[in-house]
């Protein structure tokens, strides 16, 4: 899992924030017993410049909407 956060997100600090919260919010989804699971395989995610200021609850409930459309994807394969 790797986070493209691009300087338009904020100083170098809310960058490095953002991407501490979003390797913590992949981590909690990416807990083996939690279904649906991510299929395995590499990921890219880019979030938009607002993210820096959404809490943990919203950038929690966007990973999972994510994690979904990428579940429901791979089972349409």
């Amino acid at each position: 899992m790797a986070f493209a956060v691009s300087a338009g997100t904020g100083s170098a600090v809310a960058r490095n924030r953002l991407r501490r919260r979003l390797r913590a919010v992949m981590r909690e989804l990416a807990d083996p017993a939690r279904r649906p699971a991510f299929p395995s395989g590499d990921y890219l995610l880019r979030p938009r410049r607002n993210a820096g200021s959404a809490d943990f609850a919203r950038l929690r409930r966007d990973a999972e909407r994510l994690l979904a459309r990428i579940v429901e994807d791979e089972d349409s394969s």
